[in-house]
C-alpha cells in the first residue's frame, strides 16, 4: 500500500526564500514513515518495549521543485521490501495539483537499542506491511566512498536539542550542518539532488567536524564524529 499524509507547509518549515528546507523535507519523510509504520506494524513504544528501533541508513532525493510556503502538500511513502539488513522505502512529495516535487529512495535498519547492532531484517519488522513495486526514482543506494578532497569548515559540539527519541542525532539535523557550511556564494541556492549514507550514530556532547570539497555544481560533506566518519554526502546545486 502507498501511504499518505497531508501537510501544510508554514513558515518554520521554510527559509527566507519561502523554500522548504531540506532539514524540513527530511523531517516531513521521517513523520510520514513512522505514521505509515504506526499503522500497519509495531508503533515506536511497541519496539522500545521490544528493545528495538528503525534507524535511517542510506537516502537519497531529487528536488524537481521546491514546495513553498502556505502550499498544500502531500507525501506518499511506502515499502518496497527487503534487500538484506536493509527495509527499502520510497517517497514522493505532491502539491495540490497533483504535481511531482520531490522523490527520493531510502534503505533503513532496525537496531538492538542497548547494543546498539543491527538486528536481521525479517518478518519480525515488515509484518504488515504491503510491499510496492512501484520505484519513485530510478537510483541504487549504494556505500559512499569519503571523497579524499575535504577540508574541515567547521567544528562544533552536539547540543542537546539535536537528539531525538532514539537517542542520537537527528537525521534532518546533518542536513542543517552541512547547509550552513557551503560557501558563502551558495547560501539560498536551491540544492536539486542529494545522496546521503548515515554510517556511525552521534550522541550528546561529541565534538563533530564538518568537512567540505566543493567540485564544480556538487559538493562533498562528511561529518566526522568520535567513532571516525558519521556522515557522508553528496550534493549537487541546482543553476
Amino acid at each position: 500500500m502507498i501511504w499518505k499524509e497531508h501537510y501544510k507547509i508554514h513558515s518554520q518549515y521554510t527559509d527566507r526564500n519561502c523554500r522548504m528546507t531540506l532539514p524540513s523535507m527530511a523531517q516531513l519523510f521521517q513523520d510520514s514513515a513512522e505514521a505509515h509504520t504506526n499503522a500497519v506494524a509495531s508503533d515506536y513504544f511497541a519496539m522500545l518495549e521490544d528493545g528495538t528501533a528503525w534507524v535511517l541508513s542510506r537516502i537519497c532525493y531529487e528536488i524537481l521543485q521546491y514546495p513553498t510556503l502556505y502550499q498544500d502538500c502531500e507525501v506518499h511513502t511506502w515499502s518496497r521490501g527487503v534487500e538484506g539488513v536493509f527495509a527499502l522505502r520510497d517517497f514522493e512529495f505532491y502539491n495540490a495539483e497533483n504535481q511531482l516535487l520531490v522523490r527520493g529512495t531510502s534503505k533503513w535498519v532496525v537496531i538492538d537499542i542497548n547494543s546498539r547492532r543491527l538486528l536481521r531484517m525479517g518478518d519480525r519488522f515488515m509484518h504488515g506491511y504491503e510491499p510496492v513495486a512501484k520505484r519513485a526514482i530510478d537510483y541504487d543506494l549504494g556505500k559512499m566512498a569519503v571523497c579524499p578532497d575535504l577540508q574541515t569548515v567547521n567544528t562544533l559540539e552536539v547540543p542537546f536539542s539535536a537528539i531525538d527519541k532514539a537517542q542520537h542525532v537527528n537525521n534532518s539535523l546533518y542536513l542543517r550542518w552541512i547547509y550552513d557550511n557551503v560557501e558563502p556564494e551558495d547560501l539560498g541556492k536551491p540544492v536539486k539532488f542529494i545522496e546521503i549514507n548515515y554510517i556511525h550514530e552521534t550522541q550528546l556532547g561529541e565534538q563533530i567536524t564538518v568537512n567540505r570539497f566543493k567540485d564544480g555544481d556538487t559538493y562533498h560533506f562528511s561529518i566526522g564524529n568520535s567513532k571516525g566518519t558519521g556522515f557522508v554526502c553528496k550534493m549537487q546545486m541546482a543553476e
